[in-house]
C-alpha cells in the first residue's frame, strides 16, 4: 500500500503485511515524523507490530521541497521580544559606561593619566594640562652676552592646547658635551597671559651659568607646582 507522511506529504510504497492487522507506527523516511498508521485488511500479527518501521520514498521526483524540521519554529512575537530586550540591554550599558565617563572624570584620570590628552581633544578640560604637550618653544636663535654680563635667551612660545590656561615656565638645561646636565635652572616667562594659537616672544636673562657648556635645553614646566 502507498502512505503518504502527514508533516511532509512525501509518499512511500509499504508492503501490506508491514502493518499488520492493527496498525502500527511508522517513520517518515525523510523528515522523521512518526504517526501511526490504519492498517489494510487483516493479515496475520507479529510481535513487533508497534515498532517503527523506517520506509524508503516511492519516487525521488516526488520529493517533499520541504526541510525536515529539527528545531521548535520561534513565533515573531518572541524574536520580537528578544530584539527589544536585546537593544534595551545595549542603551542601559552604554548609558552606565557614558555616566561613568562624564560624571567620573576627574577620578579616571586621577587613575589613569593617559585618558587626559583624550578629553582635551573634544574640548574637555580635567585637571591640569601637561605642560610638555600643551605649549611649544619656537626659534632657534643663539645664546647672546647682555652689556651687563648676562646670557640672553630670546625665542617665541605658543599655546596649542586651550585647557592650558596658565602660563608655564621655562626649565634651562646647560648641557657638556656628552650631553650631561651641568645646571638645571627655572626661570619664569615673563609674560601675564598666552594666547591660543599665537607666538609670543620671551627672553631669558640668565647671570650665572657652568663652564664648558655644549648646548641649552628648554623644557616647560608648571608654575608653582613642579621643579
Amino acid at each position: 500500500m502507498i502512505l503518504s507522511c502527514p508533516e511532509c506529504t512525501t509518499r512511500f510504497m509499504v508492503p501490506d503485511d508491514a502493518l499488520r492487522p492493527t496498525g502500527r507506527n511508522v517513520k517518515c523516511g525523510k523528515c522523521e515524523h512518526r504517526w501511526f498508521a490504519d492498517p489494510p485488511p487483516p493479515i496475520d500479527d507479529s510481535d513487533d507490530a508497534y515498532e517503527p518501521i523506517s520506509v524508503t520514498p516511492l519516487d525521488p521526483e516526488e520529493q517533499s521541497p520541504i526541510p525536515p524540521r529539527n528545531l521548535p519554529a520561534v513565533t515573531t512575537r518572541s524574536s520580537m521580544r528578544s530584539t527589544v530586550a536585546a537593544w534595551g540591554l545595549l542603551v542601559a550599558m552604554l548609558t552606565v559606561l557614558g555616566s561613568v565617563l562624564w560624571f567620573g572624570r576627574a577620578q579616571l584620570v586621577a587613575a589613569v593619566p593617559i585618558v587626559q590628552p583624550v578629553y582635551q581633544k573634544i574640548g574637555v578640560c580635567v585637571g591640569i594640562a601637561d605642560p610638555e604637550t600643551s605649549f611649544r618653544i619656537s626659534g632657534n636663535s643663539q645664546p647672546s652676552l647682555a652689556e651687563s654680563g648676562e646670557l640672553v635667551i630670546t625665542r617665541e612660545v605658543m599655546r596649542d592646547n586651550s585647557c592650558a590656561t596658565y602660563v608655564p615656565d621655562i626649565v634651562v638645561e646647560f648641557l657638556d658635551t656628552n650631553k650631561k646636565v651641568l645646571q638645571r635652572v627655572r626661570y619664569p616667562i615673563g609674560v601675564a597671559e598666552l594666547v591660543l594659537g599665537e607666538p609670543t616672544p620671551f627672553a631669558l636673562k640668565i647671570a650665572d651659568w657652568p663652564d664648558n657648556i655644549a648646548d641649552i635645553n628648554l623644557l616647560f614646566t608648571i608654575p608653582n607646582v613642579q621643579g
